[in-house]
């Protein structure tokens, strides 16, 4: 069984054809197969075909999204998800977004307790940024907040430092 990696995104849909198909999947937790499909053919049962290789290749880990829930602002365009990937945040999957002339990618964060690291992706000028912080390094406020850390119930234990930031206090088995 998998750690499991929290993740939040947000892209716009420069493709207004494919919006509501795009709601359709997302209800049936189907986003990557979605977006970056991994062109391997359908099964006899009418799902496409998997293989573990080629999604870790296309998509940074091996299964589709798990617990997703997402909000849809009609005036941007922009949809607002958050879901559970296997292992890892899905960096490649980003990777082909920025190529993907439907998708704007504007920002995603995860956080993978079990790696103990957090961070964010950012489109630079069309260029991926991977912001990664581990639980020892200062995590600015806002992606802090945005994966949880403020109401994080079990530990490691985090606060805020005088500028602001999240900062460990305390980790599993370590008093006070």
């Amino acid at each position: 069984m998998p750690n499991w990696c929290y993740n939040n995104l947000e892209i716009r849909l420069l493709n207004e054809n494919i919006i509501n198909a795009l709601k359709l999947s997302l209800d049936n937790e189907v986003m990557f197969e979605f977006l970056c499909p991994l062109d391997l053919g359908i099964n006899i049962d009418g799902k496409p075909k998997w293989d573990h290789d080629v999604a870790l290749a296309k998509w940074g880990t091996k299964w589709d999204v798990s617990s997703l829930h997402y909000k849809y602002n009609d005036v941007d365009k922009i949809f607002c998800l958050n879901f559970d990937t296997a292992w890892l945040p899905p960096g490649a999957f980003y990777q082909s977004l920025m190529k993907n002339d439907d998708v704007d990618l504007i920002r995603a964060s995860y956080h993978e307790a079990g790696m103990q690291c957090l961070g964010q992706y950012t489109n630079n000028c069309g260029i991926l940024v991977n912001n990664q912080y581990n639980y020892n390094d200062i995590i600015p406020k806002k992606l802090g907040q945005e994966v949880g850390l403020d109401n994080y119930s079990d530990e490691p234990v985090f606060e805020l430092n005088a500028d602001g930031d999240y900062v460990l206090i305390k980790q599993k088995d370590e008093t006070v």
